[in-house]
C-alpha cells in the first residue's frame, strides 16, 4: 500500500555542482521542464564512474572511500526521467562514439595484420597479433560477467539503466546468494576475483562501479520483499523522489556547447593518469566532517530498521560525495589534494538532501522513518552559513527546499533557542505591518566553561549525568563521561586550560 502523504523534501542543491556540470544540470532541467534531481543524480553516478579508482578520499588512516555511488530517481510517467538521464548520456555518448570509431579502425588493421601473419611461413612469423580492446565509458548490460570483463580495462565506470526494479528483483534468479552478495561487495569496493572454466581468471583489486537508474512510484512496493531481507542492499541506494508533475511544453533549449564542455570534463577525469591519488581533508573541512559525523551518529542511534541502516551508511556516502565534488572542482589539477571547507559543506548538504528523500521513499517498503530527517542539523547549518547575520524564517524555509511545515521549523528553532546557540528578534518595518521574525547563530558563546558550553537537555547519557556538553569552538557534542569530565573535544582537540 502506498503512503497517503509524502513527506516534504528539498530540491536538489544545484549550486554544489561547479562549472559546466552544474550549468548542464540547470540548463537541461529548464529545457525539459523537469526537476534538476532527474539530471543531477545520473550525473553524480557518471562522474563517479569517470573518476574510478584513480582517486580516493582518506578521512583518517585506515578509513578511505572511493567514488562509488548508487543514485536512483523516482518519478511518475511523463515526468521526464528518461529524457533527463539522456541529457547527461549525450555527453558520455560523444566519448563512446569516438571510442567505437577508433576501435573500428583498430579492428580493421588487426584483421589485416592477422591475415598477413597467418599467410607467413610458421618458421618466419612472430607472435600472433593481439586483438584491440574498445574503451568503455559506461555499461548498460548489468551482468557480473560484463562488469568484470569491462573493469579489467577501465579504472571504473557507471552502469546506466532506465528501469531498475527488474534488475534488483532478478538478482540471484539463477544463482542463489550469488549475484546479490557480489553487488553488496561491489558497493563496498571489495576486491573481485573470478575463476573461469574457460579463459584466464579475473582479479580486480579495487573495483569502482557506480549504478544509476529510475523507478516509478507504483513500482516501489515491489521492492518491499527485497528491503525485508535486511542485508543492506536497499540502504545502499541514494534515493531521490522530487515533486515532479507531468512536464508542460516550453521552448527552452539546452546549449550544445554545454554538452561538449561536460564531455571534456569527463575526459579529464577518466584520463587523469593518477594512480590511487589520496585526497585528504584540510583542518576546516575535517571540523565540518567531524561535527556532521557525530550528528549523524545520534540520528542513527535514534532510528530503527531501514532508517537506521541508511543513516549508518550515510558517512561513507558523504565522503564519496565529497570526493566527487572535489574532483569536479579540480579535474586536472593534481596538486589539489585537500578537500576544503566549502566542498565538505556542499557534500554534507547533499547527504542531508538524500536523507530527506530517503524519508519519503522508505515508507513504501513499510519502514518507519520518524527520526531520519535530521531537520535540526539542516536548520543549524543554514544559520551557521550566514556567519552570524540575521536570517528570516522565509530564508530558512527556502533553504530547506520550501516544503517543511512551519510547525516543524518552529519546533527546531525553539530547541536551538533553549540551548542558547541562536538569538531571536522581531523587526518592524518602517511602514509598520507584521513584524519579521529573525534568527542568527551566536557560535555557542554563552554559558562557556573552559571552552565548553554546558547545555541542560534532560537526556541521560550516563548514570550520573543528566546533561550533555557542547564544544563552543566546533559545536560537537561531548557524549562520553571522559570527554565531559575533562572538557575535552575529540573533534577539535579543544582541551581545558
Amino acid at each position: 500500500m502506498l503512503p497517503n502523504d509524502l513527506s516534504p523534501v528539498p530540491e536538489f542543491p544545484t549550486h554544489v555542482l561547479p562549472g559546466a556540470v552544474g550549468q548542464l544540470v540547470r540548463g537541461a532541467a529548464l529545457s525539459l521542464g523537469a526537476p534538476a534531481d532527474f539530471i543531477a543524480l545520473p550525473m553524480l553516478a557518471i562522474v563517479a564512474g569517470m573518476i574510478g579508482n584513480q582517486r580516493r578520499i582518506q578521512l583518517k588512516p585506515g578509513y578511505e572511500q572511493r567514488a562509488i555511488l548508487w543514485p536512483f530517481v523516482v518519478g511518475v510517467p511523463g515526468s521526464m526521467k528518461t529524457p533527463a538521464q539522456q541529457a547527461v548520456m549525450d555527453a558520455l555518448n560523444q566519448l563512446q562514439r569516438d571510442a567505437y570509431d577508433r576501435y573500428g579502425f583498430a579492428r580493421t588493421a588487426y584483421e589485416a595484420e592477422l591475415s598477413a601473419w597467418a599467410a607467413t611461413n610458421k618458421k618466419d612469423r612472430g607472435p600472433e597479433p593481439k586483438p584491440p580492446t574498445m574503451l568503455h565509458y559506461y555499461c548498460a548490460d548489468i551482468t557480473l560477467e560484463a562488469l568484470n570483463a569491462i573493469h579489467e580495462h577501465a579504472p571504473g565506470f557507471p552502469v546506466v539503466r532506465d528501469e531498475i526494479v527488474s534488475w534488483i528483483k532478478s538478482l540471484d534468479a539463477y544463482r542463489k546468494a550469488g549475484d546479490r552478495q557480489a553487488y553488496l561487495s561491489l558497493w563496498a569496493g571489495a576486491p573481485v576475483k573470478v575463476d573461469r572454466k574457460s579463459g584466464p581468471p579475473i582479479y580486480i583489486p579495487e573495483p569502482t562501479v557506480s549504478i544509476t537508474g529510475g523507478v516509478q512510484p507504483d513500482m516501489l512496493p515491489l521492492l518491499a520483499e527485497e528491503a525485508g531481507r535486511r542485508d543492506g542492499f536497499i540502504e545502499r541506494i541514494l534515493w531521490a523522489y522530487p515533486d515532479a508533475p507531468p512536464a508542460r511544453w516550453n521552448d527552452n533549449q539546452l546549449d550544445p556547447d554545454l554538452t561538449r564542455a561536460v564531455a571534456e570534463v569527463f575526459t579529464y577525469l577518466r584520463f587523469s593518469g593518477y594512480s590511487a591519488q589520496e585526497i585528504r581533508l584540510d583542518p576546516d573541512a575535517k571540523r565540518e566532517w567531524t561535527n556532521w559525523y557525530d550528528e549523524n551518529s545520534q540520528i542513527a542511534n535514534g532510528s530503527s530498521g531501514l532508517a537506521q541502516g541508511f543513516a549508518a551508511k550515510l558517512p561513507n556516502q558523504c565522503a564519496r560525495l565529497a570526493l566527487v565534488l572535489h574532483c569536479l572542482h579540480h579535474p586536472q589539477d593534481s596538486d589539489q589534494t585537500l578537500v576544503d571547507q566549502q566542498v565538505m559543506m556542499d557534500a554534507i548538504e547533499l547527504a542531508e538532501y538524500f536523507r530527506a528523500h530517503a524519508l519519503r521513499v522508505l515508507p513504501f517498503f513499510g519502514s518507519q522513518t520518524d527520526d531520519i530527517s535530521g531537520l535540526l542539523p539542516r536548520i543549524r547549518r543554514i544559520l551557521k552559513r550566514h556567519g552570524g547575520e540575521w536570517v528570516t524564517r522565509t530564508m530558512i524555509y527556502n533553504g530547506l527546499g520550501g516544503h517543511v511545515s512551519a510547525d516543524d521549523i518552529s519546533d527546531v528553532l525553539d530547541e536551538l533557542l533553549d540551548i542558547k546557540v541562536i538569538e531571536y528578534q522581531r523587526v518592524v518595518g518602517e511602514r509598520g505591518g507584521r513584524p519579521t521574525e529573525q534568527y542568527r547563530w551566536v557560535n555557542g558563546d554563552t554559558e562557556q566553561r573552559n571552552n565548553v558550553t554546558t547545555v541542560e537537555t534532560g537526556v541521560t547519557h550516563d548514570d550520573d549525568y543528566s546533561h550533555t556538553m557542547v564544544c563552543h569552538i566546533c559545536h560537537a557534542l561531548l557524549t562520553t563521561q571522559d570527554e565531559r569530565e575533562a572538557f575535552t573535544c575529540a573533534a577539535c582537540q579543544a582541551v581545558r586550560s
